[in-house]
């Protein structure tokens, strides 16, 4: 007796493969299944094979993680008080996010950390208990995609980014748009510039679909960037991190509490036992080892839950 492997997941088999031989699985995912897997799935599988990585690093290189961590915090201080929220979109393994909150001088009231890799942050929960302690505990993790954020509209004072909207390149526009639609006050993006790199890290960027022309989709979409200021001591000298400040400070009456919706909309969902509910759609979303996940392919349609005619 034998089993016959489906086509439509050999692209985990070559993946896994690919990780465990040291290749860019971002890279032949790209140019082997670009017509068979959508970006965010290649996103989802390249970073969710690095779990854990990120974690054994920061604790080999406390020093170094340290050194970025502070730098980012010194610029986030100016901008988050501690009646503020803060929302850290592709927070991974949640390493730079705790070390930003260890420098920082006052810590937010509730911090949003989100990420499209479930096994990553289930990884980076452990280490922000480790790290942080009691404090860990103002931190709400969750799974979601960037280009869908399960929160309302005008709902978190600050976002930021460290390298998260990097590989979107073919959707930064439609990224941007998500994030503008949720913040309050500020987008503090610490991102690759491709119009600043070198020509060898611009070649690196465009083989690997990263972003370029940050600030120019910001103005199209009828914001702007405040300034630009590169970071010290990249971790890959190939692609330097630079903070974009973009004010968004909108009215005082758009202002919502920051509560879990439906991806990418304002539509409320309730927290049940083991899942939020969305009354309004009849749709669930399951919770993994107390981590919500928000993903549209994740939803599961139950119009008849609650429905007592139904019993």
């Amino acid at each position: 007796m034998h089993c016959v492997t489906r086509k439509k997941y050999d692209y985990m088999v070559e993946s896994r493969k690919a990780y465990a031989t040291g290749q860019n699985v971002t890279k032949l995912l790209r140019e082997k299944y670009v017509n068979d897997i959508n970006e965010s799935k290649m996103i989802e599988i390249a970073y969710d094979m690095q779990a854990g990585d990120y974690v054994q690093f920061a604790k080999e290189y406390s020093t170094r993680l340290n050194n970025y961590a502070a730098q980012l915090a010194n610029i986030l201080a100016d901008y988050i008080g501690k009646d503020d929220t803060l929302l850290d979109i592709g927070t991974g393994e949640m390493t730079t996010l705790c070390a930003v909150l260890g420098n920082l001088p006052v810590i937010p009231k509730k911090t949003f950390a989100t990420d499209i890799s479930w096994s990553r942050l289930f990884y980076g929960r452990g280490f922000a208990s480790e790290s942080l302690g009691s404090e860990s505990e103002k931190i709400k993790p969750f799974v979601s995609d960037i280009k869908e954020i399960p929160l309302p509209s005008s709902s978190v004072d600050v976002l930021t980014t460290s390298h998260a909207l990097e590989p979107n390149g073919e959707h930064l526009e439609t990224v941007l748009s998500e994030l503008f639609r949720v913040a309050r006050k500020y987008l503090v993006l610490f991102e690759p510039s491709y119009e600043r790199n070198s020509p060898e890290g611009q070649k690196r960027m465009d083989e690997l679909g990263y972003i370029k022309g940050l600030e120019s989709t910001v103005e199209k979409l009828g914001w702007s960037v405040e300034s630009v200021m590169k970071i010290d001591s990249p971790a890959k000298p190939l692609n330097p991190t630079y903070c974009h400040i973009i004010p968004v400070n909108k009215d005082i009456s758009d202002y919502c509490e920051p509560v879990f919706t439906v991806p990418g909309t304002d539509y409320s969902l309730t927290k049940k036992n083991n899942f939020f509910f969305s009354s309004a759609l009849g749709i669930c979303f399951p919770v993994l080892e107390e981590l919500p996940v928000f993903r549209s392919e994740s939803a599961i349609l139950a119009s008849a839950y609650g429905n007592e005619s139904s019993a």
